[in-house]
């Protein structure tokens, strides 16, 4: 699942974060600020969404920077 924020060095602490908290794989994507985020496990798609859209919810409560823009694909 492909995810974009709208600022680089908050894309590579999302990773750290997504890597540590729930076992993601996570690659960068194509532009700054993209990531391609898989997640292990037999996870349906629906499933992943879920799991992946709670864990960045958490990310940005913990960081508490709310101009940071986080969208999904």
């Amino acid at each position: 699942m492909r995810v974009r924020l709208n600022d680089p060095e908050s894309a590579r602490d999302l990773a750290e974060f997504l890597r540590a908290r729930i076992g993601a794989v996570v690659e960068s994507g194509r532009s700054d600020g993209e990531l391609e985020v898989s997640l292990l496990g037999s996870y349906g798609e629906e499933a992943m969404r879920g799991e992946l859209h709670a864990a960045v919810r958490r990310w940005t409560l913990v960081r508490q920077q709310p101009e940071t823009v986080v969208r999904f694909d």
